[in-house]
């Protein structure tokens, strides 16, 4: 007991000395001012800290990039992936206009991977819920599918995002945040073209937003259209972007070797004990070797370098008040996108054609097949077909004195032109509501 009441001596002998020293300096102040009874006091300068402004970037633990939508509009870009892709903790993203021309189900997809850890371990969310997925058994998210001029702001985490996210976030979290207090009516158009006169760019966006119910609640709306061109390698070949060619370094290219896949068709000439001849006949009718400089084909001239959209979307967001402490919120988008691709035609050998027994796709080959001792040669077109060149049979024939015409091949690649060029379209809908009560 005695030690109880000591101790509650000594707390408020210590509360009430502590009071009487920070008591001292405003006494001594006060002392110190004139007496100005009567007069106001004036007020020279006011200084506002910006406390109270959100910086999401200063107020979490761990490091957040943050892209206003000053900055979304500075750029001029019409895609929140493309906005994405200029920071420096994004990645190489696997979806991209200009990476999916070869897609025959994703071409045009436009996908985010921060640090390289895969799109699959980025999390994007939006006012913090998950977002529809772009790519079927994924949680990949299409960024065609967020509007820009929706866009309050965008908060990048790239650091210990997973501890409080899971595994899905593992390379870090995307969160979009929407506006939610717009009023008005707001249309916006841009377009552009490059001076190639390619890529051609058009965006058509209506944004409209009222409050209701006394300002408890507010509706933003979003419709807008968009079409990108397409961009093809036979326009860039002074940057060596139409050459198919072999690389050498990461920066450097070989420029020269082409596809032997050619419209006009290479034969293979077989030998025995020895690879087949490439051999072309020429528009005189003579059959000549074949060359990467003479004959080659370009494919990559017929490739496209950026595959072309369009897209029609509509997103709108409401919120309500219901009591000072809880707010009913709902979230929909609507998107419709096509998307096309196109590069060269099929490519078709006779070894796809002429298999062994085993279904195993062979060239010509000329040996003693059945063992009788002469050499015969199988796997391709007979020479004595009506498709054959007399030159050609000629040139076969020249490799295997002594041999019947019945027992002698020759093989084919061709390009096949004739019908236009391979190409896919691509067209995909989302839909996406969401509802709830939030706490404010």
């Amino acid at each position: 007991m005695r030690n109880h009441l000591f101790r509650r001596r000594m707390l408020a002998t210590t509360i009430v000395g502590g009071a009487l020293a920070s008591a001292l300096p405003v006494m001594a102040q006060i002392a110190d001012t004139p007496a100005s009874a009567g007069e106001p006091t004036a007020l020279e300068e006011v200084i506002v800290t910006g406390s109270r402004i959100a910086r999401p970037n200063q107020d979490s633990p761990v490091p957040v990039s943050v892209i206003t939508a000053q900055h979304i509009e500075a750029t001029g870009q019409m895609n929140t992936g493309d906005i994405l892709r200029t920071l420096p903790e994004a990645g190489v993203s696997t979806f991209t206009p200009t990476t999916t021309t070869f897609s025959t189900a994703n071409n045009g997809v436009t996908t985010v991977d921060l640090r390289n850890l895969g799109e699959n371990r980025t999390l994007v969310l939006v006012n913090g819920r998950r977002h529809v997925a772009g790519i079927v058994g994924s949680q990949i998210v299409d960024f065609n599918t967020i509007p820009t001029d929706f866009v309050e702001r965008i908060d990048v985490v790239t650091g210990a995002a997973s501890a409080v996210y899971g595994s899905d976030a593992l390379a870090g979290v995307i969160n979009i945040i929407t506006q939610t207090d717009f009023e008005g009516l707001e249309l916006s158009a841009q377009g552009g073209i490059t001076e190639r006169g390619d890529n051609e760019n058009y965006k058509i966006g209506l944004k409209f937003g009222s409050n209701f119910a006394d300002d408890r609640g507010n509706f933003v709306g979003s419709l807008g259209w968009r079409r990108t061109g397409s961009v093809y390698g036979r326009d860039r070949c002074d940057r060596d972007m139409c050459i198919d060619a072999a690389a050498t370094t990461a920066r450097q290219q070989t420029v020269g070797v082409f596809s032997s896949f050619i419209p006009r068709g290479t034969a293979l000439v077989p030998r025995v004990g020895a690879g087949n001849l490439t051999r072309v006949v020429d528009d005189a009718g003579a059959v000549v070797p074949y060359t990467n400089a003479d004959f080659g084909y370009n494919r990559s001239a017929e490739r496209q370098l950026y595959v072309p959209e369009e897209q029609i979307r509509f997103n709108g967001q409401a919120t309500y008040d219901i009591n000072d402490n809880h707010r009913f919120f709902s979230e929909m988008s609507v998107f419709h996108g096509r998307t096309s691709s196109e590069i060269e035609g099929n490519p078709v050998g006779s070894e796809a054609i002429y298999q062994d027994q085993f279904g195993i796709d062979q060239l010509p080959d000329c040996r003693d097949f059945d063992g009788d001792g002469d050499n015969e040669c199988r796997y391709g077109v007979p020479i004595t077909s009506a498709v054959v060149p007399t030159a050609l049979a000629a040139a076969v024939r020249a490799q295997h004195p002594g041999i019947a015409d019945e027992d002698l091949v020759v093989g084919f690649r061709r390009r096949i032109s004739d019908v236009g060029n391979r190409g896919n379209e691509s067209e995909r809908s989302m839909a996406r509501l969401v509802a709830g009560f939030e706490a404010i």
